[in-house]
């Protein structure tokens, strides 16, 4: 009977043992599958991650193509800007720290110069608040041409330096300008300038230039207007044969630059007409006009842009223009810690 209880408790033990185990071994599996299920979704985050990653490798490879190209456009227009500048002949970077009343003395040495080599060169002068016609009486004519500067002919205001030395930097593009016109006739003939107008510089010039302030033309085709360059815009007018306006605009060179051109001509039974070559495409329907081959008398109207910064940098001028640093979005070691 003993041996009998006792195979029966050994039976007994041995059926816990083995419904303990498997007890924990399902425990275990279903641990393992949990294990597994977490790896599986990782693994699909990890998929999920690299598909994005490769989307922003692509991105990130487009990008740099676009901003080498950038910085080459950058170069290329720095390098011809810098040329155009032509700073061993621009006048505006000689130095300027010339005293207000030095530079009234220059000017008004220059404004005498420039006359007395128009009169030896037989040029005549006619206000161009009168008509503008070459055969305007010349008792009528002006017996003193300011050259843009005729406020300032026996009258000083008090300028601050800098507005001062920026009137000194002006006088000298007009007196190019002048030689410019000169250089274009002969001695024989006799042409009339009818004004020559400027920008003014700052306050007290806009408050005295009068006249000779250059009038406001819609639709200009400045340099200036694309926000990369600044300028001064210069206008002259004068009469002569398509010859002289030839040989005016052939000595032409940067920092100067031809804006517009506008023509009157006189020999058409209407008494003349205005033609600008650069703004409007309209054409007259006036048979009587004389073709231009017609060695006639004009009168030149040509506005003329003195070209005196620019932007140093085509990325530096666009990071100011959006307000956002471009190189944070295209910075190679940035997108890579994405």
């Amino acid at each position: 009977m003993k041996l009998y209880y006792i195979l029966f408790f050994i039976c007994a033990s041995i059926l816990v043992v083995l419904l303990f185990g498997i007890n924990s071994q399902n425990n275990n599996h279903e641990s393992l599958v949990v294990q597994y299920n977490d790896c599986m979704k990782k693994l699909q985050d990890l998929s999920d991650q690299k598909s994005v990653d490769k989307f922003t490798e692509l991105d990130l490879d487009l990008a740099k193509e676009e901003w080498s190209s950038w910085v080459q456009i950058s170069k290329n227009q720095g390098n011809f800007w810098k040329a155009f500048l032509d700073e061993n002949n621009n006048a505006f970077f000689e130095k300027l720290n010339k005293s207000s009343s030095s530079i009234n003395t220059d000017l008004t040495r220059l404004l005498s110069q420039l006359l007395r080599e128009c009169e030896k060169s037989k040029i005549k002068f006619n206000s161009t608040s009168q008509s503008l016609s070459p055969f305007m009486d010349s008792e009528k004519q002006t017996s003193k041409f300011g050259f843009g500067f005729a406020c300032y002919d026996g009258f000083w205001p008090s300028f601050d330096k800098d507005e001062a030395n920026l009137i000194s930097v002006q006088s000298k593009i007009i007196k190019q300008l002048v030689e410019y016109f000169l250089n274009s006739f002969d001695s024989s003939d006799a042409p009339t300038l009818y004004s020559l107008k400027r920008e003014s510089v700052g306050p007290t010039d806009a408050q005295f230039i009068k006249d000779d302030q250059i009038p406001a033309i819609e639709d200009a085709p400045n340099l200036r207007d694309s926000g990369f360059v600044k300028s001064y815009i210069f206008q002259i007018t004068f009469d002569g044969k398509t010859q002289n306006l030839r040989s005016f605009v052939n000595q032409i060179r940067p920092p100067f630059s031809l804006r517009s051109l506008t023509v009157k001509r006189f020999g058409s039974t209407n008494n003349g007409f205005t033609e600008d070559f650069f703004g409007s495409k309209e054409k007259s329907t006036d048979a009587s006009i004389l073709p231009i081959i017609r060695e006639i008398k004009s009168i030149f109207t040509i506005n003329i842009e003195y070209v005196f910064e620019t932007q140093s940098d085509l990325i530096e001028h666009l990071q100011s223009v959006s307000e956002v640093n471009l190189e944070n979005y295209l910075n190679v070691e940035y997108l890579s810690d994405i």
